[in-house]
C-alpha cells in the first residue's frame, strides 16, 4: 500500500476521506460516518469537531451519490482512536508516515513558491529600476534638445531680420487680407517653442510651427483660428508663413 494514495491536498491542508478510511481499516462505511456525526452533534467540544471534518459525497459505481466526509489530520487521530487490534495500529501507522510525507511535500512546494515569488520581485525590481533610469536619460536628453532647439529658433529669427531687408519677389509678397505667422511671432517676442506650447502642439512642438512658416505645408483652418483668437486678429485675415 502506498502510503500517499492515502491522502490528498486540498486547499493547502492534508486530508482523507472517511470512505478510504473505512476501506483501509476494513469498516463499514456506515459506522464510520455515525462516529463522526456522533463526535459533531455531541456538546461538547463539537465546534472542534466540525473544524476537523467537513461534509462531502462521492458516487459508485451505479452513479448514485453517497455521503462521506472529508477529514484532515486531527479528525482523522480521534477516528483512528477507536479503532484497536495490531492490524489497525499498523493501519494508523501507514496513515500517520502518509500525513507526515505529504505535509513534508507540501512545505517544500511553498518553499519552492516563495523562493519563485521573490526570485520574480527581484528581477521586477531590476527591471523597473532599468526603466527609470531610461525615463531619466531621456527626459535629461529631451533637455537639451528643447534648448538647443530654442538657441536655433533665436539664430532663425536673426536671419530672418536679416533677409527681411532683401527685396522680395513677388511671389513671396504678403497682400492685404493676409497676415505673417513670422511677423505674429516675432511682433510677440516668441520662439518657436513658446508658440508652438501657447497653441498646444505637444507633440513635435516648433516643428509644426517651422513648417507652417517656411511655407512646407499650409496652416489648418483650426490653427488658424486659434492663432486669431490668441493674438485679437481679424476673421477677414489670413494667417500665411
Amino acid at each position: 500500500m502506498n502510503e500517499l494514495n492515502l491522502v490528498e491536498v486540498m486547499n493547502d491542508e492534508v486530508v482523507t476521506t472517511s470512505k478510504q478510511v473505512a476501506e483501509v481499516f476494513g469498516k463499514r462505511h456506515k459506522n464510520v460516518l455515525e462516529a463522526i456525526e456522533n463526535k459533531m452533534n455531541s456538546a461538547e467540544n463539537s465546534a472542534q469537531y466540525k473544524n476537523m471534518f467537513m461534509l462531502d459525497e462521492y458516487k459508485d459505481k451505479s452513479g448514485k451519490s453517497n455521503k462521506q466526509y472529508i477529514m484532515n489530520r486531527d479528525g482523522f487521530t480521534f477516528i483512528a482512536f477507536g479503532f484497536t487490534g495490531a492490524k489497525a495500529d499498523e493501519f494508523k501507522l501507514k496513515y500517520i508516515e502518509a500525513f507526515n510525507q505529504m505535509e513534508k511535500s507540501l512545505r517544500n512546494n511553498q518553499t519552492a513558491l516563495n523562493d519563485y515569488h521573490q526570485y520574480n520581485k527581484e528581477k521586477i525590481d531590476k527591471l523597473e529600476n532599468q526603466v527609470d533610469r531610461c525615463l531619466q536619460y531621456m527626459e535629461k536628453h529631451m533637455e537639451t534638445i528643447e534648448k538647443i532647439t530654442e538657441q536655433n529658433s533665436h539664430l532663425i529669427d536673426k536671419i530672418v531680420d536679416l533677409s527681411s531687408h532683401q527685396p522680395m519677389k513677388e511671389e513671396n509678397s504678403i497682400h492685404e487680407n493676409e497676415v505673417s505667422l513670422r511677423e505674429i511671432r516675432k511682433r510677440n517676442n516668441m520662439t518657436q517653442i513658446k508658440l508652438a506650447n501657447l497653441l498646444g502642439l505637444d507633440s513635435n512642438k516648433q516643428t509644426y510651427i517651422s513648417m507652417w512658416e517656411n511655407g512646407r505645408t499650409s496652416i489648418p483652418k483650426h490653427m488658424q483660428d486659434k492663432i486669431k483668437e490668441c493674438f485679437g486678429i481679424s476673421d477677414n485675415k489670413v494667417i500665411v508663413k
